[in-house]
């Protein structure tokens, strides 16, 4: 009886997530979290395109709500549709993720805040993954744009070297932008420039302008040191997508003739773990 029961739900389950493929339209995403009658949990169903951490992000999303996950399938599919988006075969075309994830019971009146949470993680996930690439080619034009005029030939190289090992897949790029400096001495602040954001700083910047002062080089730079092109920290934002903690922050900085910083590049994310030896 045990069996059959599993068996049944396991077909059950199959034929719901069936359903879910059978018809999406270019760039739709299907997604329902729904409270089962006939079961003790919770069920969120994805139909998505396939991409990196997928996965991590929703599980991000539960594990922030202490929800605790009792099943997740994930099928990675290849599937052919026609123009409408009907499912016409199994086994070709573009790769579509399908996840269906059994979770503690919500109450009903959650459901809608938890849905609406994992749309938000997603979308970020979508749009740093959309610009990954772009964001890549960004820091390895700010390592070409390092000036040994400015900073010597081993802190140039250095730096450029440390930027090109960023790029090779030792970096999970989830935004950018490029930032110019507005008024002088004191009054200097680094502004953004409009349309520059990629990735999770898409749109307007929503932090006010910030001081040059402020970066973690200045204090190098007023006493007279260009030995610091690039800045490695961390930023006040927890990551939302992919693994949790606080995102790393790099900034590569441009200087004029006279030594004075004339603007950043600065690239949020998270460290992989490749560049810690996992």
């Amino acid at each position: 009886a045990a069996y059959l029961t599993r068996l049944y739900r396991e077909i059950a389950m199959a034929a719901a997530m069936f359903e879910l493929a059978r018809e999406r339209k270019s760039g739709q995403i299907k997604l329902v979290v729904s409270n089962p009658a006939d079961a003790g949990h919770t069920q969120i169903q994805l139909l998505h395109p396939d991409m990196p951490y997928l996965v991590d992000t929703l599980s991000l999303v539960l594990a922030g709500r202490g929800i605790g996950v009792q099943l997740l399938g994930h099928p990675v599919l290849e599937l052919t549709r026609d123009k409408a988006g009907r499912l016409q075969a199994v086994g070709q075309g573009p790769r579509e993720s399908t996840m269906l994830v059994e979770i503690d019971r919500q109450p009903g009146q959650e459901l809608a805040g938890l849905q609406q949470e994992l749309e938000q993680a997603l979308a970020l996930l979508r749009a740093a993954n959309a610009d990954a690439g772009a964001m890549r080619e960004q820091i390895l034009a700010a390592a070409e744009q390092v000036s040994p005029a400015s900073h010597g030939q081993t802190v140039a190289s250095e730096a450029q070297q440390f930027l090109r090992w960023v790029a090779d897949q030792h970096f999970v790029f989830m935004g950018s932008r490029h930032y110019h400096v507005q008024g002088k001495g004191d009054k200097a602040r680094l502004v953004a420039d409009e349309g520059s954001g990629l990735g999770l700083m898409r749109g307007k910047p929503r932090a006010p302008s910030r001081p040059v002062a402020g970066l973690a080089a200045e204090g190098l730079h007023q006493r007279g040191s260009l030995d610091a092109p690039v800045i490695v920290t961390k930023t006040n934002a927890r990551s939302q997508i992919h693994r949790g903690g606080y995102m790393d922050y790099i900034g590569v900085l441009s200087f004029d003739k006279e030594g004075r910083i004339t603007g950043e590049q600065r690239f949020v994310g998270l460290f992989a773990n490749s560049a810690w030896g996992v």
